[in-house]
């Protein structure tokens, strides 16, 4: 429950509406090595160059139609719509949380294809924690799932402790953590 509630004011807002100019890397699959970063250099510059014009104040209307890769959006002044606070993913939400309304990305945001300047158009009162508790335990459900390996085993072993389950014998218990450390190592390997 803490951890949940630690998510919740750590992580959660209110559905934002965002709009974005995206700036593509062009990177193919068959660049070399050094062709690939001079296009990710490339790419930063130019969104660098968004965000410098504006600070600048130049009108983000203007820009969206000018340097926006992103056809889909590029009609509609770059504008993504509403999206809810559990699906926004940890790096876009880490870029946009703190920003006000009105108020845009001072870092391109680095995604796999490109980068993203991102400006914050309107923002929902954050939910209750009681309305998406059930979202937050899920996500964590998956973050946790996703970054442990040994997931399935730590679970028996932490099942044995709730349940109070305690070897009297000794060679019995380092046999049983013996087993379940060579089952971690082989997973941890793969």
């Amino acid at each position: 429950n803490s951890e949940i509630e630690d998510y919740y004011n750590k992580n959660i807002t209110g559905d934002v509406r965002i709009s974005q100019i995206y700036i593509k890397s062009n990177i193919k699959n068959s660049d070399n090595e050094l062709e690939k970063k001079k296009k990710e250099e490339e790419a930063l510059k130019k969104a660098n160059e968004v965000i410098k014009k504006l600070e600048d104040k130049k009108s983000w209307k203007d820009l969206v139609k000018e340097y926006s890769d992103d056809e889909a959006t590029k009609l509609n002044d770059g504008d993504l719509g509403f999206l809810k606070a559990t699906n926004i993913n940890e790096k876009m939400n880490n870029a946009i949380k703190d920003l006000k309304k009105g108020e845009y990305t001072k870092e391109p945001l680095k995604t796999e294809h490109g980068y993203h300047i991102l400006l914050k158009t309107d923002e929902k009162d954050k939910p209750s924690l009681k309305s998406i508790k059930n979202d937050i335990k899920e996500k964590l459900k998956t973050q946790k799932l996703g970054s442990s390996k040994t997931i399935s085993v730590d679970t028996l072993d932490l099942i044995r402790k709730e349940a109070k389950v305690e070897f009297k014998d000794d060679k019995l218990n380092a046999a049983y953590n013996k087993y379940l450390n060579t089952i971690r190592d082989n997973l941890n390997k793969k």
